[in-house]
């Protein structure tokens, strides 16, 4: 059996998800959950990710690991249980066994500093702490280590000037202090180590001292990896140093840094019409980043437009409604269409069109059946709209006794038995003089051929998964004949997409 693994990583957390999709035959998705020590994972997130797989979408966060070729199922699963145990092993090291219990830490703050320079702001960060609740980790280059540890020119340790107890803080030493990406895998590592040791801990990441790059590392893992970052300020005597004594550690907001960094996740789904990702990574956002003022108008605002969108792909239209008339401008200009979706007593070809649409987002996230699906509908609601508004028939409630001879006739040679199927409405206007049924009955070949194709689609009770080429000759013969039937009786079938990522720039956040 061929296999292809994806590795999911989880928004906000550590945690990932290994997922195994078949290739051949049923095409079965397993979740197999990869969770960090200290984090809990929800069935729903797997769930979530399962569906959006089974669909043929690719999952926001996603890594292709490749696609491998095992003799059976179970040599698959072993390979998927060995991966993980490898992952985890690599990344957190031993993992604590399932059902046991970690003791409880008398360390309630973890403080990183890393050290080079003046040695006072670094003091001014310990005496900060509850030092009987803190652990303190030195940063140090090769060169620097001599200010904790001591050593030829040194009067006095840092620990020994802040009354730090040997006890409690670890020397850490980078041995080359310049490369970047050397610390920043460092960090990770730490990290690592820290949750281990200290479960529940608040990490606080002080840059003050040290090299720039030491500095630099520091900033970009404490976004990433989610830690409080901490940078002393004071009164400045010139542009290089700061008057001594007047410096104290304060907490920089780095929040709005890992929004923008998360920002690309969320224009990834926005661009393949993955609205519900997109929502759901925005209300993340709202419910852990600390935003204030403007950029947290802007969040909000994005949130309701993004929320919109999601229901409205979904057919959801007075939600969508509610959403984007709290969007503000941007989305007032959606409104009218929405209006006409969400409040009329009766289908119209607005409701065709829209579907027209939704095919056509569903095939551009290769979720062919999906889009096949809408196709028939659109198919099937343009003519039942045609009988009702020009020729007064209502295929709900048809009798068939009432009607005249000629549709009684159309009706008995189609096996009516009270449910009109699509070729039945399409054989009703025909019967009619319809231009919509003459237009039908020209290409009948061709559409008759067509719906037979996506007759065979899963999602309709046949056996197969509709595939690009299938549905290519599908939406060729079935949308054509709709904006052909639209231009014949005087209407139009034209409508916008739906947003991508420029709602992005709709809101100031580009």
């Amino acid at each position: 059996m061929r296999v292809r693994f994806l590795l999911v990583r989880l928004p906000f957390q550590q945690s990932m998800v290994l997922v195994m999709k078949e290739l051949e035959g049923e095409q079965r998705v397993a979740i197999v959950p990869v969770v960090a020590p200290g984090e809990t994972f929800h069935e729903e997130q797997a769930y979530r990710i399962f569906q959006e797989v089974a669909a043929g979408r690719l999952p926001a966060g996603a890594e292709e690991l490749g696609e491998f070729e095992f003799p059976d199922e179970e040599a698959a699963q072993e390979a998927a249980r060995d991966f993980v145990k490898n992952l985890k092993e690599s990344l957190w090291g031993e993992v604590e066994a399932f059902g046991e219990k970690q003791q409880p830490s008398s360390v309630d703050t973890v403080l990183l500093l890393t050290v080079g320079g003046s040695t006072e702001p670094l003091v001014h960060a310990i005496r900060n702490l509850d030092l009987a609740r803190s652990r303190v980790l030195f940063i140090c280059s090769p060169d620097s280590r001599t200010l904790v540890e001591g050593g030829e020119g040194i009067m006095q340790r840092l620990p020994d000037m802040a009354g730090l107890e040997r006890s409690r803080y670890d020397v850490m030493v980078w041995k080359d202090p310049d490369d970047l990406a050397g610390c920043v895998a460092a960090l990770f590592e730490l990290y690592r180590q820290i949750r281990r040791e200290y479960p529940g801990a608040r990490i606080a990441a002080n840059y003050t001292g040290g090299t720039k790059t030491m500095s630099a590392a520091l900033v970009i893992g404490a976004v990433l990896l989610g830690w409080e970052l901490q940078l002393n300020v004071g009164v400045r005597q010139d542009l290089r140093q700061v008057l001594a004594g007047t410096d104290v550690p304060t907490r920089v907001a780095a929040d709005d840094v890992l929004l923008r960094l998360e920002l690309r996740l969320v224009r990834q789904a926005l661009d393949r019409y993955d609205y519900g990702a997109a929502e759901g990574l925005v209300q993340e956002w709202l419910r852990t980043l600390s935003l204030g003022g403007e950029r947290r108008t802007q969040v909000l605002l994005l949130y309701q437009i993004v929320r919109g969108l999601a229901a409205w792909d979904l057919g959801q239209y007075r939600q969508a409604l509610v959403s984007f008339g709290l969007a503000g401008e941007h989305g007032a200009s959606w409104l009218p269409r929405l209006r006409v979706l969400a409040e009329g007593q009766e289908d119209t070809f607005e409701l065709v069109a829209d579907l027209l649409l939704g095919a056509a987002r569903r095939a551009h996230q290769r979720r062919y059946d999906d889009a096949v699906v809408r196709l028939l509908r659109a198919l099937e609601l343009f003519g039942t709209i045609r009988l009702r508004q020009a020729h007064g028939l209502d295929v709900g409630q048809l009798e068939p006794a009432r009607l005249p001879e000629r549709l009684r006739e159309t009706l008995a040679s189609t096996g009516y038995r009270g449910a009109v199927e699509v070729e039945t409405v399409y054989r009703l206007l025909e019967a009619l003089g319809d231009p919509v049924g003459r237009l039908f009955a020209k290409r009948r070949t061709s559409l008759l051929e067509a719906l037979e194709q996506s007759r065979h689609s899963r999602l309709i009770g046949g056996n197969f998964s509709i595939d690009e080429q299938t549905y290519g000759v599908v939406r060729s013969r079935l949308e054509g004949f709709l904006h052909e039937a639209a231009r014949l009786t005087d209407q139009t079938l034209q409508a916008p997409q739906l947003p991508r990522s420029e709602v992005l720039d709709w809101v100031g956040l580009e």
